[in-house]
Formats: C-alpha cells, structure tokens, sequence
C-alpha cells in the first residue's frame, strides 16, 4: 500500500472512523490432509461429496448449496452449514485475534461464523451481536459504544441461527433484491453509520471476481450517497481474484475503492503500531475469579444462542462476584442425554436466569422456551416472599411471555449492570437464611 493511503488508514482505524468488513477469505481452518481452506469452500466440498458430484471451478458454495437444498431439504443444508461453521468458530485464528486488538467500533461480517465475536471476547471486549434477516423481519441493532463494545453485524446472517444463513444462488438474490429494496431495510442505526461521511470501509477477504461482492460495493456506494470529499474503500486483493487493470480502474475511479496487494501479517503489524493501544476494561490480566464457596447461589444462566457473548459476560462476571453461574457450553459433558442433564441443572438450581431479548422474543422456536417452561413449574414451589426466576432485560423492552408478572432486571449496561442481579440475588439470600 501507497505510504499516503497507509496513513490514511491508519488515521482512520486509530480515530473509530474506520468500518471492517469481513469477506469469506478471512476465514479458514485446516483439512483432513492438513491443508488450509476457506471454510465456505471447505463446506462446498463436504456438500459436493454427499452428493458425489464434482467442484464446481465458479461460485463452488452457492451452486453446489442449491443443488443439495433440491435433492435433501433446506433444513438438512442449514444443518450441514452450523456445524461446520460453529465448529471452526470456538478458536479464533491469528487473523481475528489481531483484527481484535484494533479500535473498530463497527463491523460487518459477511460469512456466518462467529469467529469475530469469540476474538473480541478473547480481548476483554463486549461485542453486540446481530445479524440481517433477509427473509424479512426486525433486525436488532446495538451500535458500538467505542472500541470496547463494537457492534458486529452479520450481513450474510448468523451460523447460530440457521435460516439466516446465505448458501444458495437464490439467497444471495433475495438478500440484494431485500437490500436494494430495503424489505427490511438495515437498522436506521447501521445506516447512518455507512453514510458517516467521515468513515472510511476496510474489505478483508473478499473474492471480488464474484459478481455478487461487486453488487454489495454497488449497494453500498448508493446507501453511502458518496460525494466529493467522502472517505474511500480500501480493499485487500487476493492475487487469486483476477481483476484486471481495467477493473481496479474502474473500482478506483468510479466507486473509489483502492486495491492493495499487501502481506495482511504485516498490514495488521502496521495498523497496531500506529493504533493506540484501546483501552480495555482489563489491559491488565484479570485477576482469577473467586471459585465459589459451598454456600455460593447456583445459578442457572437461559438465553438463546445468539446472545451466548453476552450470556458468557454476565456468567463471568456473576463468578468475579463469588456466584456459581452455568452455562450449557461450560460444563455439559458429551455424550449426555441433552434434556435429562439440563432438567437437572435447573432443578438443582438456586436461581434461574433469563436473558431476555427481542431475539428470543422473535424466535418462532428455541430450546431455551423449554427452560422457562421447567423453571415456571417449579415456581409454584417456592416460598412467597422468595426469589427464583429472575428475569434479566439485555435489551430494552425485552420481555418474555409469562414472565410479565415478575420484577424484572435491566441489564444494558455491560458489565457494570450485573450488580444489580448480584445485590438481587444476595438480599434474597438474606431472606432465606431468616426463614430458616
């Protein structure tokens, strides 16, 4: 990269007016033979061989994806596609563990893993997750405060939740015709942050040689409303990508994107060196969380699958405070029956915890409904007067059926707001030991 469009950058990233966007070459694992891969190539390839058909050389994914949908079900492809996704997710690659250090406040992510969001957690960070519902539908929206809560948006949607997820030539369709048509259309929120004048767009691993990645800039140039003086588009080209000269011109000139061929290694390298360090809430190592004593209040921590990076905060911050929290990923041993283990951490429980949001509250279907409804059967059980449910807001006007008649905890504000459920928690114990 020119020195003047490094230092642009790096102005740009070190100042929050810098917004990531995530294509499907960032991320890869290895193979079975030790080589390393594009998980969505890597996905194309296990659809290819249950359906004992050659690769295809053009768009492998989306093709091969909508011949699997028409010979099994939709449901058995989105299936295919969490697994894999969610698999390669749990361990963040260097890739991400540096993206992670960097002060973004937005990101875009346009393939289903949520790598990004594992990286940030990693870096004492407290991502807002979301992700487009191109079927239709609201599409929450948390902006990032700074670069200590930034917001992660899944354009492409979210492995977790598998009908969201773009595999199919039809699905890239509908996702630009909903774009283009906005139905719906992308969270006010978001919106104004891609109109920001001020704010530069830095593509990481995108194939632009794919039609539909050069629509997405298209798109994106209409929704930007660029003018004279706005930040431009900077684009790391894969060498693979074969965009000619005349291409990058007409990208250069006509949608202001500037290619660059940089190592990314030592891009990253250069953008943490000129980048403050961001303040996190624990530049420092955190201290080890106190392990619970034997009277420490068991809690039972329910929420839906998309709100897993706020769950794990709210659970670790409960154990800084000498509580025993548990999360099914935490302690649940493979090979268990799923339901029995689950029935009897709650009904070992001292308190159940609810994690409402508009997520869960727009789900046609989740485990985690089956929880509550556990939870309110025992309710009838406790003493009046004591605690059990505690509904816990982590989202404004979030509220589950059922549940309207309990006081309920506003938790917005990570992580500081835990202390409310903590001093709930410990008045009614209090309570309880004056009962006895």
């Amino acid at each position: 990269m020119a020195e003047p469009d490094l230092e642009e950058l790096q102005d740009a990233v070190n100042g929050g007016q810098c917004i990531l966007w995530l294509g499907p070459g960032t991320k890869v694992a290895e193979t079975a033979t030790g080589e390393v891969e594009r998980v969505d190539i890597m996905l194309a390839r296990q659809l290819a061989d249950e359906l004992e058909i050659n690769l295809p050389d053009e768009d492998p994914l989306q093709h091969v994806a909508t011949r699997y949908a028409d010979r099994y079900s939709r449901q058995r492809l989105e299936k295919r596609a969490r697994t894999l996704y969610e698999t390669h997710a749990s361990q963040p690659d260097s890739l991400h563990s540096n993206l992670a250090q960097l002060p973004f406040k937005t990101i875009v992510e346009c393939t289903p893993s949520a790598c990004m969001s594992e990286a940030l957690l990693q870096a004492n960070k407290t991502p807002q997750v979301s992700f487009y519902k191109y079927f239709g539908g609201d599409c929450p929206y948390t902006p990032g405060r700074d670069a200590n809560k930034p917001a992660v948006f899944h354009l492409f949607g979210l492995a977790s939740e598998p009908d969201s997820i773009v595999l199919t030539e039809d699905d890239i369709l509908n996702l630009f015709m909903s774009l283009i048509g906005e139905t719906p259309k992308l969270p006010t929120a978001l919106t104004s942050e891609l109109r920001e004048k001020r704010n530069s767009f830095l593509f990481l691993g995108f194939p632009f040689k794919q039609w539909y990645w050069r629509l997405l800039i298209r798109a994106l140039r209409d929704k930007t409303q660029q003018t004279q003086g706005a930040s431009p588009f900077f684009a790391l080209k894969f060498l693979e990508d074969g965009i000619g000269e005349s291409t990058a011109f007409f990208y250069r000139h006509g949608y202001k994107v500037r290619f660059f061929e940089d190592d990314l290694t030592e891009l990253l390298q250069a953008l943490r060196e000129a980048c403050q360090p961001s303040p996190t809430r624990r530049s420092q190592p955190a201290p080890e969380a106190a392990k619970p004593s034997a009277t420490a209040a068991k809690i039972f921590v329910s929420h839906v699958s998309e709100d897993k990076p706020t769950a794990r905060i709210i659970a670790n911050a409960l154990r800084e405070c000498g509580h025993d929290p548990w999360l099914d990923e935490r302690s649940l041993d493979v090979g268990t029956e799923y339901d029995n283990e689950i029935f009897k951490r709650i009904d070992d429980s001292d308190y159940f915890l609810t994690l409402m949001s508009r997520t869960w509250m727009n789900k046609r279907r989740t485990y985690a409904n089956r929880e509550v409804r556990r939870a309110l059967q025992l309710q009838d059980a406790i003493a009046p007067g004591l605690k059990w449910i505690l509904p816990v807001a982590i989202e404004p006007n979030a509220q589950l059926e059922g549940l309207q008649n309990l006081h309920r905890i506003e938790c917005l504000d990570l992580p500081q707001d835990v202390a409310k459920i903590d001093k709930a928690v410990r008045d009614d114990m209090r309570r309880r030991q004056n009962m006895r």
